[in-house]
């Protein structure tokens, strides 16, 4: 869906505009006076942002612990989580943010209808 601006006038912000990465974009007036960035198009979040694992997370080290929660099958949820802490992850989950949090992400991501094209991704990385 594309922003807007028609008779565009901002004035000291510190960012006068700042849109999803890809969005089209359309202004008809100007002046934007903004203090740091008149316009900024930030970057997609990656998926390893996402689920809040560090940005230096190799694929395959992901692919290893979802393909084990996979391969698994039905456990309970603190079955799960040893999975995941044993997988070749185990290392970079300690510098997560939010390890709760990413153990969960991890565990969606498994059980979700997108698995497999996810898995597909992160193998062409």
């Amino acid at each position: 869906m594309p922003a807007k601006f028609t008779n565009v006038v901002i004035d000291g912000a510190n960012i006068g505009i700042s849109v999803s990465h890809g969005t089209e974009v359309v202004f008809d007036g100007g002046r934007i006076s903004a203090r740091e960035i008149g316009y900024q198009e930030r970057e997609p979040v990656s998926l390893f942002e996402h689920i809040a694992l560090p940005k230096d997370t190799p694929p395959d080290a992901l692919i290893d612990a979802l393909s084990l929660l996979k391969s698994k099958g039905e456990r309970s949820d603190e079955e799960k989580v040893n999975l995941i802490k044993t997988s070749k992850l185990k290392d970079y989950l300690q510098n997560s943010s939010n390890l709760s949090s990413t153990i969960s992400n991890i565990i969606q991501l498994s059980a979700s209808p997108s698995y497999l094209s996810v898995i597909s991704w992160l193998r062409s990385l």
